[in-house]
């Protein structure tokens, strides 16, 4: 049988790591852990670190709080005595298993981590796993995005990305780090949310940017039922799913204009149905009277916890669904951002309801989870049409022009006889000053303005 060599800590080190006490196998006594080391082990080595050679290892018993192991002379030692070991023969054996030599590094069951001989079946120890495996971030860490899939071919110039917000009470940190452990892959990471609440664990899961395609396939949206969760009304309505789309996903302002009405047009309780819960103070129905563009200034002094984030510099945050770890609700919610971004990017001069219910359906296989979804809303909550002008309009003042035209603006008059072709403009109302091609003028000087389509 093999044999291992193992270098023990000083007495020093072992008193002033607060072991209490042990239990003699051979008397079945407890006995103070200094007393035993002294008497038993102590004569050996003295006040020196030396090396005591195992024969081999004895059972785990509760009484022993880890693993103990057998010395050649018939002594037990226990791990946590040991500073350091090595291997030096071709096994050594343990609870019944023989654990062969490899480039001259045992297979004995360590961590991988901190060298414990407590391990699961993955090769750490349980608080090194979890450590490895379910790290917090705090709230403000934002690593450098990695993408994966690939896009659609109709997607190429205008690539879709999501990233995924996960609000999540979880119960057990270890079920956590168990399915980083499995599907992970640089995939996700770990944050701090502090607005989480009746929970062990409380953690954001934050997912990297993904295709539409990438993610109706990837292993750990199919298994997200994995996570341990608390799963209540207060779950429910407290704790969201916040989703990402890259600004690279609308073709141009026009595009973006119809998508942000179309989804505000939805929340007289059809996109409450599909968001699976009722807009809360972190997800309010506000629509800003400002310029509805893709590149809207993200230093703006709005609010973000409104149905559409507009303050991220790359993406517009979607706020409004409930946290899940039901695979087909997660890819509802996705289905729902992917439809509707494109079936505004195919209308020409309005969208409405109806013909996004006929555009679902004609694509059926690729939105299935959110047909599930759709086919049991009431359709008398219908939302009204939103219209995109398709002639010229004028008007005197910035406040004579209807919101969702905003974008269109091409032209304006100012009072001391210059006019502007619009290249760039942000529109302010809290302050009442536009800011045009780079320069900033107040709503005072304007003496027209033109929009068309």
């Amino acid at each position: 049988m093999g044999t291992l060599v193992v270098r023990l800590r000083s007495k020093e080190s072992l008193i002033s790591s607060g072991i209490l006490q042990k239990v003699d196998e051979n008397t079945e006594d407890t006995i103070g852990t200094t007393e035993y080391y002294t008497e038993v082990v102590g004569y050996r080595i003295r006040d020196d670190i030396e090396t005591v050679t195992l024969k081999h290892f004895v059972k785990d018993d509760e009484t022993f709080d880890g693993t103990i192991w057998k010395t050649g002379g018939g002594l037990y030692i226990h791990k946590d005595w040991i500073e350091d070991f090595s291997v030096s023969d071709k096994y050594i054996s343990y609870k019944g298993e023989n654990y062969t030599m490899l480039l001259n590094k045992s297979k004995v069951k360590i961590c991988r981590s901190c060298n414990c001989t407590t391990t699961n079946e993955h090769g750490y120890c349980d608080n090194c796993f979890k450590d490895n495996f379910s790290y917090v971030n705090n709230y403000s860490h934002k690593p450098s995005p990695i993408f994966y899939g690939e896009q659609l071919d109709n997607d190429k110039e205008n690539p879709v990305w999501y990233g995924i917000e996960l609000e999540h009470s979880s119960r057990s940190r270890m079920n956590v780090a168990n399915f980083s452990y499995k599907y992970n892959q640089d995939r996700f990471y770990f944050k701090s949310d502090a607005s989480i609440h009746n929970s062990e664990f409380p953690v954001e899961m934050v997912t990297h940017p993904h295709s539409f395609k990438e993610l109706m396939s990837c292993d750990w949206l199919n298994n997200l039922h994995e996570l341990d969760v608390v799963d209540n009304e207060q779950t429910h309505e407290k704790n969201g799913c916040h989703i990402h789309v890259s600004s690279t996903a609308f073709t141009d302002n026009n595009h973006y204009a119809k998508w942000y009405f179309f989804v505000y047009s939805l929340a007289n309780g059809i996109l409450q149905r599909i968001a699976n819960r009722e807009l809360t103070r972190y997800c309010q129905n506000t629509k800003y009277d400002n310029i509805i563009t893709k590149t809207l200034d993200p230093k703006s002094s709005y609010s973000r916890e409104v149905i559409i984030n507009e303050r991220n510099i790359n993406t517009k945050e979607v706020r409004v669904f409930s946290t899940t770890t039901n695979p087909k609700v997660l890819k509802s919610y996705i289905q729902f951002l992917e439809s509707t971004i494109k079936y505004s990017k195919y209308a020409k001069k309005s969208v409405c309801y109806d013909d996004y219910i006929a555009y679902i359906f004609k694509y059926n296989t690729k939105y299935q989870e959110l047909i599930d979804v759709v086919n049991g809303i009431d359709a008398t909550k219908k939302p009204r049409a939103i219209v995109v002008p398709t002639e010229t309009g004028e008007a005197d003042s910035i406040f004579d022009v209807p919101s969702q035209y905003l974008h269109l603006i091409t032209w304006v008059y100012m009072s001391d006889g210059n006019d502007h072709k619009v290249q760039s403009l942000t529109v302010d109302f809290i302050s009442e000053n536009i800011r045009l091609n780079g320069s900033t003028f107040s709503f005072d000087n304007i003496r027209g303005i033109k929009y068309e389509y």
